[in-house]
C-alpha cells in the first residue's frame, strides 16, 4: 500500500511520521479500506472529509487535528501522483484531492490563556513557589519556549556574551525521545 511506502520515506526525516500513521489508520483507512491507491477517486476523498466533518461536529475530533489528518491525506496523494521516487509515484492521473474542500475549520479561534504582566510579576514573586520553578517559568515565558523545548534547554545553549539562546532540541512526550524543535532556526 502507498501509505506504508509514504510513511517509510518520511521516517527519520519527519518527526510526525508515527503520528501521521496513527491518524491515517484511525480516520482514513476506515473510509478507503483496501481500495488500491490508484483506484481512489475524488468521491472517496470527499467521503474521508465527510467523516472528519462528522467527527468535528460530534466533538470526537478537533478541527486542528482534522486539518492534520487532511494534510497527511493530501501529501500522500500528492506523492502518489508527482513524487520524484518511482516507488511512491503510482498514479498516472492527477491527485484525487485536487478540488476537494478540506474539513471544516473552527468557527472561532481556540483561546489560549496568557499571563498579563502584572500576573507574571505576582507569579515570579510568590514565595510559596520554589525559586527554581519561578526561574523555569520566567525562562519559558520570556523566551517563548514550548514545554518540550524548555525541558531540553541546557546551559550550553545559552551564550551570555552574545545574548543568544540556541533552541536546538525538544522533548517529544508521545515518542519519549529528544527531537528537533517544531520551528527550525
Amino acid at each position: 500500500m502507498l501509505f506504508r511506502s509514504f510513511r517509510a520515506s518520511r521516517e527519520g526525516r519527519v518527526g510526525s511520521a508515527k503520528m501521521d500513521a496513527a491518524r491515517w489508520k484511525k480516520w482514513v483507512s476506515p473510509v478507503l479500506g483496501p481500495l488500491p491507491i490508484v483506484d481512489v477517486q475524488a468521491k472517496n476523498i470527499r467521503a474521508v472529509v465527510a467523516r472528519l466533518d462528522e467527527a468535528i461536529v460530534s466533538k470526537d475530533l478537533s478541527p486542528k487535528t482534522a486539518m492534520n489528518v487532511w494534510s497527511v491525506v493530501t501529501r500522500a496523494f500528492r506523492e502518489a501522483a508527482t513524487s520524484k521516487l518511482d516507488t511512491l509515484r503510482v498514479r498516472e492521473d492527477s491527485n484525487p484531492c485536487l478540488g476537494v474542500q478540506p474539513p471544516e475549520r473552527a468557527t472561532h479561534d481556540k483561546q489560549k490563556p496568557f499571563l498579563y504582566p502584572t500576573e507574571m510579576v505576582k507569579l515570579l514573586s510568590t514565595a510559596a513557589i520554589p525559586l527554581a520553578w519561578r526561574e523555569v517559568y520566567a525562562i519559558g515565558a520570556y523566551l517563548y519556549l514550548r514545554p518540550g523545548e524548555l525541558r531540553e534547554l541546557l546551559w550550553s545553549d545559552v551564550d551570555l556574551k552574545a545574548y543568544v539562546v540556541n533552541v536546538s532540541r525538544a522533548w517529544d512526550p508521545h515518542a519519549k525521545v529528544v527531537k528537533a524543535p517544531k520551528t527550525s532556526m
